[in-house]
């Protein structure tokens, strides 16, 4: 019924937004749903190419198919209207880490950090960053800031397995 609306109203933005998310709330349980809600983002984009929704729904359809560098580009024109935002910047900077530039990805997580200081998700994608650079220590340390960060018992004992890894030694 959405789609059916949102085709018989091609210049709603507001509709094809409806479609766009909840196409991707669909793709989170069946991967086929992705495709579908690229192409509504990007009607979107068309519509309204400064669309904050807009931008973030493609960057993170790229995400999760695996196209890092185009979710970059997304992202980035989002930070350019939003630059505050801690979550899509940290996106970012996951993307630069799995692009294989940790140096830019641990700069999108400290920037994240000035702002946010107890923003759990940049200290424990940080951990990655400074791993993949071979700076253990400072990995260890991002990842015992973010164990403390969160009283989830669960997360907590991964980041103490993430430790180990890593060849530290967990922290009580």
């Amino acid at each position: 019924d959405l789609a059916e609306k949102a085709n018989a109203a091609p210049q709603d933005v507001k509709t094809w937004k409806t479609l766009a998310e909840a196409q991707s709330r669909a793709a989170r349980l069946d991967s086929s749903y992705r495709s579908a809600a690229l192409s509504s983002y990007r009607h979107v984009l068309e519509l309204a190419p400064n669309d904050l929704e807009g931008l973030r729904g493609v960057g993170n359809i790229y995400y999760d198919f695996e196209e890092y560098a185009k979710a970059i580009d997304y992202y980035q024109k989002y930070l350019t209207l939003s630059p505050e935002d801690a979550n899509v910047r940290t996106d970012l900077g996951t993307m630069y880490l799995y692009t294989n530039a940790a140096d830019r990805a641990i700069a999108e997580y400290q920037t994240v950090l000035t702002k946010k200081p107890d923003f759990f998700q940049a200290y424990f994608n940080m951990g990655f960053a400074y791993q993949e650079k071979g700076e253990s220590d400072k990995a260890q340390q991002a990842l015992a800031r973010a164990k403390a960060l969160t009283t989830d018992k669960t997360i907590q004992a991964r980041i103490d397995q993430v430790i180990a890894q890593f060849g530290g030694t967990a922290s009580p």
